[in-house]
């Protein structure tokens, strides 16, 4: 099972009713699962977003460092596109279609 997304802060600690309500949840779509739901891996961790929603898509001050960050709750909506730019910028050929969409400027 995957997780649920909490926009409250920096917050690290896991809350058991939250997990509990993936358990659940687990449990009413797969009711003939043989998974062991009552031993999950409890994990909390930190989703950065921009206050826009769109990531950050950029090279940094290091020569072999870039990012791709900041895509809050629509990471796995734009990954394939910030991938594709993220490739673009590093093979030095930025795609001037996905630099718009992404309000990448030079």
């Amino acid at each position: 099972m995957a997780g649920i997304a909490d926009l409250e802060g920096a917050s690290l600690k896991v809350r058991p009713e939250r997990i509990q309500t993936l358990k659940d949840e687990a449990r009413e779509a797969f009711p003939e699962a043989v998974a062991n739901s009552d031993a999950p891996e409890e994990w909390v961790g930190l989703r950065p977003a921009t206050p826009t929603g769109l990531p950050v898509v950029s090279a940094t001050r290091y020569r072999n460092l870039w990012l791709n960050v900041g895509h809050g709750a629509l990471g796995f909506t734009l990954a394939a596109g910030s991938a594709a730019l993220l490739a673009s910028l590093v093979d030095g050929k930025q795609d001037p279609q996905l630099a718009r969409l992404f309000e990448i400027r030079q």
